[in-house]
């Protein structure tokens, strides 16, 4: 009975997550027109910072929809439940994996403007060091459990 009240609280509780992620993706957007644009060098802390911050909110209220129902399902046993649970999995790899990695490049790229550390070249270096130490996790994974 407490878990089925603290998961109805839960749905209760992205239905406002969802808005305040909506109302930020209106505020933010247009924003940060040279960062998607391909015109980078032109591109302010500013530009940096909202794009983050747009793709952040975005990923959020992708994972959040999505989750809200799957949660929604279980709840009230709808017959789609478990597919919704076992591949949400899937659903995770653009809306936070992907969106975060690039919120994050977004912030730090901003970080980096204001307070000089390292090169953008480095940077990038660092990113896909980074990107690619998940892949290497992957493989791990994937030979430890099948082989």
């Amino acid at each position: 009975m407490l878990r089925e009240i603290l998961e109805a609280l839960s749905i209760g509780l992205t239905l406002p997550a969802l808005i305040f992620c909506g109302w930020v993706l209106s505020r933010y957007h247009g924003t940060f027109s040279y960062v998607f644009t391909g015109q980078f060098s032109k591109a302010q802390p500013r530009d940096w910072i909202a794009g983050g911050i747009f793709i952040g909110f975005l990923g959020e209220l992708l994972d959040g929809a999505y989750w809200g129902l799957a949660w929604l399902a279980h709840l009230y046993g709808w017959p789609f439940t478990n597919g919704l649970i076992s591949w949400g999995v899937v659903a995770n790899i653009p809306s936070r994996e992907i969106m975060v990695v690039m919120a994050a490049y977004g912030h730090i790229r901003a970080s980096m403007m204001v307070q000089p550390g390292f090169s953008r070249r480095e940077l990038n270096v660092a990113v896909g060091a980074i990107i690619a130490s998940g892949f290497i996790a992957f493989g791990v994974l994937l030979l430890t459990k099948w082989w």
